[in-house]
């Protein structure tokens, strides 16, 4: 996944998730670089999207 610090601010979070989810329609060329590999794009979620995969690793580590 591609994250953001949150201390860039909201104005710069928007700028980089435009950045991002355009860009496999601006530049595919570029997208595949970045990806290396045939992808069709980036999907914005929430940090809770993951909250399943942070308890199974607590769980797998004993935390």
């Amino acid at each position: 996944p591609l994250v953001v610090r949150t201390a860039l601010g909201d104005d710069m979070t928007a700028k980089l998730t435009a950045f991002f989810t355009a860009l496999p329609a601006k530049d595919k060329a570029c997208f595949e670089g970045v990806e290396g590999g045939d992808f069709t794009g980036y999907v914005p979620v929430k940090p809770d999207f993951y909250n399943v995969i942070v308890e199974a690793r607590k769980a797998a580590i004993g935390g």
